[in-house]
C-alpha cells in the first residue's frame, strides 16, 4: 500500500489548506469540493469532512452554503 493512504488528519488538513491557497492564487477564486477531491484523490465527502474540521479550528471560512467562498484564514 502507498504511504499516502496513511497520512494523518493534520497532514491532510495542511494539504487542503495549501491546495485552496494555490488554486485561489492561480484562478482568483476558490475551488469547488469536487475540484479539491479530484486534485487530492479523495472523495467529495472526505473533502467536506476535512473542510468542516478546518472551519471548526477557524483555519478556513466560507460564506454560508454559497459555492466557491472558501477562504484560508491562516498563512
Amino acid at each position: 500500500m502507498q504511504r499516502d493512504q496513511y497520512k494523518s488528519a493534520i497532514e491532510r488538513e495542511q494539504e487542503v489548506l495549501d491546495s485552496i491557497t494555490s488554486f485561489r492564487d492561480v484562478y482568483g477564486y476558490s475551488p469547488s469540493y469536487a475540484q479539491l477531491a479530484k486534485l487530492m484523490g479523495l472523495s467529495k465527502a472526505r473533502i467536506a469532512q476535512i473542510i468542516d474540521s478546518l472551519i471548526i479550528k477557524r483555519l478556513v471560512a466560507k460564506d454560508g452554503n454559497k459555492a466557491r467562498t472558501l477562504q484560508v484564514l491562516c498563512k
